[in-house]
């Protein structure tokens, strides 16, 4: 019996070991999503950034008081610069000169999108730090690992009823 169970324990440790040096990553993304974590906390703590609870943190750099104001289903032309928390650029309107033009409110882009540039105006520059729930949460994208925080530099171009 004594040496059946030595056994059982040799093979789980064995198993174990295995399991923890085929997926190595896992301590990587883990330190990764962590870091990211804690920078997002700094934002969070930061004045200049105002939070929607569990979508997204966002602060504006240019203000405009007579803009008209996005509201749901408006048709938009927005400047942007998508980031990941490393700063590495994954996506950049300005990159390719072409303003990108979309529906907002109407579920067509990432729910961070939908829920924070409502509180923006035609005219007003921002940044929206957006969290893993709102942006792609356990999807990969081109160039955006899974559970990833987006940080977005906007320009709020134009805005439209249609």
């Amino acid at each position: 019996m004594y040496y059946l169970k030595l056994s059982l324990l040799t093979l789980w440790m064995s198993s174990t070991t295995l399991i923890a040096q085929s997926n190595p990553m896992s301590t990587e993304k883990q330190t990764r999503r962590q870091q990211e974590q804690d920078r997002y906390a700094e934002l969070k703590a930061n004045k200049a950034y105002t939070e929607i609870p569990g979508v997204a943190l966002y602060k504006k750099t240019v203000r405009i008081t007579n803009g008209r104001q996005i509201k749901p289903g408006d048709y938009i032309t927005i400047h942007y610069k998508g980031t990941l928390m490393n700063g590495k650029t994954f996506d950049s309107s300005y990159k390719r000169n072409d303003p990108f033009k979309t529906f907002i409110g109407v579920g067509r882009l990432i729910r961070g999108w939908d829920d924070v540039l409502t509180h923006f105006s035609e005219g007003e520059r921002g940044q929206i730090v957006v969290t893993p729930q709102a942006g792609y949460g356990k999807r990969r994208m081109a160039g955006i690992p899974a559970n990833s925080y987006l940080i977005f530099d906007i320009e709020i171009i134009k805005v439209e009823t249609k």
